[in-house]
């Protein structure tokens, strides 16, 4: 989900809540995450008990995969223990191309794409098993491109039937890209492509007028947003689990205060916020584990939760008001795995194949400020 907002591009879904988010060798796959899928209803919330509990920190175990000053020019970066990627933040004004360079686990560079330029930027890159998607946006003809790389030989990967997205609303993960084709006023569809077969998956469609957004990927399971009268005064928004053939309404908490939601073997975690809200940024987060009472996070950073092997994370304040990365398992409760740094926001935190946390740091001190990338095991948290 890394999202960064492009306001032409998106137009109304940005008013519906929905957002978008390097040339040296990295570090060492596997796979793993799904969910369950809501139920009706609306139950009232069960408090956290493991909330009383001192949270660890296990903050040590983040490796930093590249670190760089802000006068150089910033790179967005992914890692899924087999690979490393890294691209040039691009956006509309750029007056040159972008690179994305992936290299493997031996620090071998396996594969080096330039964007065409002429108005197209990179707005992201994944890594899923042994693929790499990238999508490219062109905010003056309002159009988007997805680009698929087999990382075994070097070549592009046709996605099947000539599909493509509509929207920059596209997550990939255990080799799978999921994107929104369509749009409100034809009917926009929730596609789900498996990378090494090369089937899409039977798509889940809207109603005509409904917007797709906030797609998410899990090993079993993706989820979405769908919105209804995305202009702000009666939006409504609710939130979306598919599994198999089945697909259930993530039960919120406010009706139709849902923001973006994440899924995990057997739980699903969402954010809900007020888009009338002065402080639209941060939501009130919420875990649901199985068909069990939902159970409230508190204040979390919207649309930055994303689920990883057995845990959920996002950011939520710490003191001051400042980010720290929190997470929640079954097991644990919700625990601080990176703490709050006084003049360092934590931005673009993401997961891939169900494994490896990954976020970018940038300083705010206003002198010599540094930038980096760093990535975290998650089987390592204890």
């Amino acid at each position: 989900m890394k999202r960064m907002l492009v306001a032409a591009l998106l137009g109304v879904l940005a008013l519906a809540g929905c957002t978008g988010p390097r040339d040296q060798g990295p570090a060492a796959a596997e796979s793993p995450s799904a969910p369950p899928a809501g139920g009706a209803g609306s139950p009232s919330l069960a408090p956290d008990p493991t909330r009383t509990q001192p949270p660890k920190d296990p903050s040590a175990r983040w490796r930093v995969l590249k670190e760089w000053r802000r006068d150089q020019p910033a790179v967005t970066g992914d890692h899924n223990g087999t690979y490393t990627a890294f691209h040039e933040d691009g956006s509309p004004d750029s007056s040159s191309p972008q690179q994305t360079r992936v290299f493997d686990r031996h620090g071998s560079l396996v594969l080096e794409r330039t964007s065409e330029g002429s108005g197209w930027f990179t707005q992201e890159a994944w890594l899923t098993d042994h693929f790499a998607v990238v999508e490219d946006l062109h905010e003056g003809q309002r159009l988007v491109r997805l680009f698929v790389y087999d990382l075994r030989t070097g070549e592009a990967v046709e996605l099947p039937g000539g599909l493509q997205p509509t929207q920059p609303e596209v997550d990939a993960g255990s080799g799978q890209v999921s994107f929104t084709t369509g749009t409100a006023e034809t009917r926009m569809c929730q596609q789900l492509v498996d990378l090494e077969s090369g089937v899409a998956k039977a798509p889940t469609c809207a109603s005509t007028g409904e917007v797709l957004a906030d797609t998410v990927v899990g090993a079993s399971a993706y989820s979405f947003s769908r919105v209804r009268s995305p202009n702000v005064e009666q939006r409504c928004k609710n939130l979306t689990v598919v599994q198999g053939e089945r697909q259930s309404d993530i039960p919120l908490h406010e009706k139709c205060l849902g923001w973006s939601a994440a899924v995990i073997e057997g739980a699903v975690a969402w954010d809900e916020a007020d888009p009338l809200s002065e402080s639209l940024w941060l939501g009130e987060g919420y875990v649901r584990p199985g068909d069990e009472q939902p159970i409230a996070l508190g204040p979390v950073v919207t649309d930055t939760i994303v689920g990883c092997g057995d845990r959920f994370f996002w950011e939520g304040l710490g003191h001051h008001d400042s980010s720290g990365i929190e997470s929640w398992s079954a097991e644990h409760g919700v625990q601080t795995v990176w703490g709050p740094q006084r003049d360092v926001v934590p931005v673009d935190l993401e997961c891939s194949d169900g494994r490896w946390l990954h976020l970018r740091l940038d300083e705010i001190t206003g002198k010599d400020e540094m930038l980096r990338i760093i990535v975290l095991d998650t089987r390592t948290i204890s």
